[in-house]
């Protein structure tokens, strides 16, 4: 085969695969394709094409199984909860990309990245260099957790969502801080229990410094 006609072949299995790797992503629960049906929607043979069968075996988040000729996108993460969330990311401390995690098909998986976020059982960066993609936001561990006290006492009020503070805390807290009430919050808190936690914490907005009060919900 000349240099030509290789290059041409190596463009043509690539596109295959990209073309494959979307369709797969689309089956409910991510669930397996047999080869008639991949063919049916894209008319990629995966019964004769060697080579777009080859490339499929060496991409790691595609699974084949050439005994009962099938095909299913595996993600590379096994995320359902914040809990397996938080697992994920001890074992990937460098940061976990929030457009993977949309990956996995798990339904209400926005719901979880921003429950974790507003909890503040994750730290969330947005990274400038994959700006216009399907979400620019990563992940990362929280990390050792540093707690001090706040002065005064905050106030809740019947039939109110807002706290209010005894204290003027504007000094005390910064836009991004995790403010957690109690010893139940806090014990929830370090030790990851979400189920508890979640009604102990509330993440600063720059609408608690404008107000002097906080108004979570």
């Amino acid at each position: 085969m000349s240099a030509e006609n290789e290059n041409t072949n190596q463009r043509r299995v690539s596109e295959s695969v990209y073309k494959l790797r979307d369709v797969l992503k689309t089956k409910q629960n991510l669930e397996w394709f047999s080869f008639e049906q991949i063919y049916n929607q894209v008319e990629i043979d995966l019964h004769k094409d060697q080579s777009v069968k080859k490339r499929l075996q060496k991409v790691p988040d595609i699974e084949i199984d050439e005994n009962e000729f099938k095909v299913r996108f595996k993600p590379r993460f096994s995320v359902h909860n914040i809990p397996t969330l938080l697992d994920a990311l001890e074992n990937n401390p460098d940061g976990i990309r929030a457009s993977e995690l949309y990956e996995t098909g798990v339904r209400g998986m926005d719901g979880i990245i921003n429950d974790a976020i507003v909890s503040g059982f994750v730290v969330a960066l947005n990274d400038k260099s994959t700006l216009g993609s399907t979400s620019n936001i990563v992940l990362f561990p929280r990390g050792k957790t540093f707690l001090s006290p706040l002065s005064g006492t905050f106030i809740s009020k019947k039939n109110s969502p807002n706290l209010f503070t005894t204290e003027d805390i504007q000094s005390e807290i910064r836009r991004g801080d995790q403010i957690i009430f109690g010893a139940l919050g806090v014990n929830a808190f370090l030790n990851n229990n979400i189920e508890i936690a979640e009604h102990f914490t509330a993440r600063v907005s720059l609408e608690t410094k404008k107000n002097l009060f906080a108004c979570w919900k």
